[in-house]
């Protein structure tokens, strides 16, 4: 009885290490969306800027991205690289704050108008 009642406690107690870690920093992520609208195209994409330069990484027409493991605290977004007939709706850069163990995202609505 002594036995079983010790393996109890020590399964009971390490049970809560078996969890996913909430405060995960891959947990602490950054998703960036455009949506483009409009008769023209941008054929190359846009450059996706995360902190001035500190990351940066290629998107799609109306596609997403993810940057993970982000430091909590504020973060500017920056769309940039966009076609001369494209335009970003709405603030560029974003800013945004990440909190421990949460994602956040960022949508950028694009406007392309086809070249005369």
């Amino acid at each position: 009885m002594r036995y079983s009642c010790l393996i109890a406690f020590v399964f009971l107690a390490l049970l809560p290490a078996c969890e996913d870690d909430p405060v995960s920093p891959s947990a602490q992520r950054i998703t960036v969306k455009t949506v483009t609208t409009g008769d023209g195209t941008d054929a190359d994409g846009f450059i996706v800027n995360l902190d001035s330069g500190a990351v940066t990484s290629g998107i799609s027409l109306n596609s997403w991205l993810a940057f993970v493991k982000v430091e909590p605290g504020n973060h500017d977004v920056l769309l940039e690289d966009l076609a001369d007939n494209c335009s970003v709706d709405g603030a560029n850069p974003q800013s945004v704050a990440v909190v421990a163990g949460q994602a956040v995202e960022v949508t950028f609505n694009v406007t392309c108008v086809e070249e005369a």
